[in-house]
């Protein structure tokens, strides 16, 4: 499995086995391909993004991400995290 036409294979068939996800969604290129490619699977019924809001994450970010993601037809919900409240953050 060593060209990229058979890791999106690979990834085609974990999505299909999944039958729905929830995306970790940063806006980075990683998360937004990941995005992506579970739209074109599994459609935009059984994919949701969610991004992490929090003082550590530029609020313009967020914002960019969010626009984005809509953009591609997700569903993205925006959760506030406050891991600077935790002391082992």
């Amino acid at each position: 499995m060593n060209n990229l036409k058979d890791k999106e294979q690979k990834l085609d068939s974990i999505l299909r086995e999944q039958g729905s996800v929830l995306v970790a969604y940063s806006g980075g290129v990683d998360s937004t391909y990941l995005l992506k490619m579970a739209l074109e699977v599994l459609g935009k019924d059984k994919v949701l993004a969610v991004t992490a809001k929090s003082e550590s994450y530029p609020d313009d970010e967020i914002s960019q991400a969010v626009k984005l993601a809509t953009s591609m037809g997700s569903t993205i919900t925006v959760i506030k995290t406050n891991e600077l409240y935790n002391e082992k953050y």
